[in-house]
C-alpha cells in the first residue's frame, strides 16, 4: 500500500480525537502562564523576563503533554482495533510511522500555541523593545525537534504497557532530565534534550532560575541536542512496530472462566477492576518510595511537601482517570443492570478513595516507623482524608462529564499549580482559592483557621458528587 494513503487513512483517525484537542489545551496553558506573569510581583517586566516563563512548560508540562497525547492515541487505536486497519494489507511499520508523523505534526501545534502567546501577553504588559519574532518561533522549532524522541518512546511504551503507565514513565523520566540537562551526560536521558536546547532561548537553567550574565549554560549550542534527537528518532522511526494492545476489561482465569468471587456487590466488583491494573502499584509502591527518600536526605517536611504539592495532585487525577476509562465503553451496558448508575458512580468513588487513604495510611506507618513521624498526625490525615474526597469527586466527575482526557489535562496542570503556589511566593495571596494545596499550607496555620477549610473540602466533595452522580446518570441513555 501506497505510503501517502496510510498517511491520509491516519488523518481520518486523528480528526475530532482526542489528542486532537489538545493543542487547544495548550492554548489554555499559554493564557495560564501569562497571567501568572501578570500578576506576579517578581516577574521582570522585559522580553527575556516573559520568556522566561516558558521554562513552565519546558521542564514540567512539555513532557506530560507528549506522554497524555501519545496515550490517548494508543488507548484510540486499541479500542477501535486500528479503525478497522488492522485487517487491512497495511504493514505494521508504515501504520506507525505514519501515526508517529500525525503525532509530531500535533506536537508543533501545542509548542506553537504555548510559545507564540508571547507576543500577545507582552503587549498587554507594555513590555518595551523589539518583539522577538525570531527567539520565538527558534523556540517553537527547537522544542519540537528534540522532543521527538519522546514521541517516539511513549508511542511505543503506551502500546506496550497503556496510557497511565506511559504517563507514569514521563513522570519519573522528566526528573532524569532535570539532573542531566545541564551535566555533561546529557544524552543519557532523552528528557533533558528539550531543556538543554533551550537554555540560551528561555534564559532560565533546569531549575527554571534565570541565568545569570556570566553563566556556562549561555554557551551551550541548541544543534548538538538537535542532532542527537532527530538520529534517535530516526533509528526508532524504522525499528519495528509491534502490535497495539488490545482493549479489554475481562479478567478470567487460565480455563478461560471468569474468577470464582465470594463476596458480592459493587463495591466488589470495583475491587475486581483494580487487579492485574497498575492501580494496586500505585497505591503502595509509590508511598514506600516516597519513605525510601527519608532513608536519603529528606526529612519529615520535605517529604510531606513532596508528596502533598507532587505526588497527591497528579494521584487524584490519575486514579479517576484510569477507573473511568474502564467504563468509557460499557456504561450504557452497566445502565441495564440491576444496580442504578447513581449507586455504581458513588461505589466506584468510595473504592478510590479507600484506594488512596490506603496509601496514604502506608506513608504515615512508614515515616513513623523511620523515625521521622509526619507531625501534627491528626490535622494531616484529617486535611489528606477530606482533601482525597473533594479531589477525587471532582476529578471523577470530570471524567463523568467529558472525559479520562480532561481529568489527566486538570491534573497534570493543577500539579504544575501546586508546585508554583505551595513551594514558592506566588500563592501568597490566592492559595484559598486553590484546594489543591490546602493540605500543605493549612497545618502551618492556627487551628482555629483550619476547621472552615475542612467544612469547605467537605462541602466540594458533596457537590463534586452530586455533580458526578447527575452526569453518570445521563451518560449514554439508552
Amino acid at each position: 500500500m501506497k505510503f501517502q494513503n496510510v498517511l491520509a487513512a491516519e488523518r481520518l483517525k486523528v480528526r475530532r480525537s482526542a489528542a486532537s484537542h489538545l493543542p487547544w489545551a495548550s492554548l489554555a496553558i499559554a493564557l495560564l502562564q501569562g497571567t501568572l506573569f501578570l500578576l506576579s510581583s517578581q516577574a521582570l517586566n522585559t522580553w527575556q523576563g516573559i520568556t522566561a516563563w516558558q521554562s513552565l512548560w519546558v521542564t514540567f508540562l512539555l513532557p506530560l503533554f507528549l506522554a497524555l497525547l501519545t496515550g490517548l492515541t494508543s488507548l484510540r487505536e486499541s479500542r477501535s482495533r486500528g479503525g478497522g486497519m488492522w485487517w487491512r494489507v497495511v504493514p505494521w511499520a508504515q501504520q506507525g510511522q505514519a501515526e508517529l508523523l500525525w503525532l509530531a505534526l500535533l506536537s508543533w501545534l501545542m509548542n506553537a500555541a504555548v510559545v507564540l502567546p508571547t507576543l500577545a501577553v507582552g503587549a498587554v504588559a507594555g513590555v518595551p523593545g523589539e518583539w522577538p519574532w525570531a527567539r520565538l518561533v527558534q523556540l517553537t522549532l527547537m522544542l519540537t525537534l528534540t522532543s521527538l524522541p519522546l514521541l517516539a518512546l511513549g508511542q511505543r511504551v503506551s502500546r506496550r504497557v497503556g496510557l497511565v503507565a506511559g504517563l507514569i514513565v514521563a513522570f519519573l523520566g522528566n526528573f532524569t532530565g532535570l539532573l542531566l540537562a545541564g551535566h555533561s551526560l546529557w544524552f543519557l536521558s532523552p528528557w533533558a534534550w528539550p531543556i538543554r536546547a533551550t537554555f540560551t532561548l528561555t534564559g532560565t537553567a533546569a531549575n527554571g532560575v534565570p541565568l545569570a550574565a556570566g553563566d556556562p549554560l549561555w554557551q551551550v549550542s541548541p544543534w548538538p541536542v538537535v542532532v542527537v534527537a532527530v538520529a534517535f528518532t530516526s533509528l526508532l522511526f524504522v525499528l519495528p512496530y509491534a502490535l497495539p494492545r488490545v482493549h479489554t476489561s475481562r479478567r478470567v482465569n487460565a480455563t478461560g472462566r471468569l474468577r470464582p468471587w465470594h463476596w458480592h456487590g459493587p463495591l466488589a466488583a470495583e475491587f475486581v477492576k483494580f487487579r492485574h491494573t497498575v492501580l494496586p502499584w500505585l497505591v503502595t509502591v509509590t508511598p514506600v518510595l516516597v519513605a525510601l527518600l527519608a532513608l536519603l536526605r529528606l526529612d519529615a517536611s520535605g517529604i510531606w511537601e513532596l508528596w502533598s504539592l507532587l505526588i497527591l495532585p497528579f494521584a487524584v487525577a490519575l486514579l479517576p482517570a484510569t477507573a473511568w476509562g474502564w467504563e468509557t465503553e460499557h456504561w450504557r451496558v452497566l445502565r441495564t443492570r440491576a444496580v442504578s448508575p447513581a449507586r455504581l458512580y458513588r461505589v466506584k468513588l468510595l473504592a478510590l478513595w479507600l484506594a488512596a487513604l490506603t496509601s496514604g495510611a502506608l506513608l504515615f506507618g512508614l515515616m513513623a516507623l523511620l523515625g521521622k513521624p509526619l507531625e501534627p498526625l491528626g490535622l494531616l490525615f484529617s486535611l489528606f482524608t477530606l482533601s482525597c474526597f473533594a479531589l477525587l469527586s471532582f476529578h471523577l466527575w470530570l471524567a463523568a462529564r467529558f472525559s479520562p482526557a480532561v481529568t489527566l489535562g486538570a491534573g497534570i496542570v493543577s500539579t504544575l499549580l501546586a508546585a508554583l503556589l505551595g513551594s514558592t511566593g506566588l500563592g501568597a495571596g490566592i492559595w484559598p482559592f486553590f484546594p489543591w494545596i490546602w493540605i500543605r499550607v493549612l497545618p502551618f496555620r492556627e487551628h482555629a483557621t483550619v476547621w472552615p477549610y475542612l467544612v469547605a473540602l467537605l462541602v466540594l466533595g458533596i457537590v463534586c458528587l452530586s455533580l458526578g452522580t447527575r452526569a453518570a446518570s445521563k451518560r449514554n441513555r439508552p
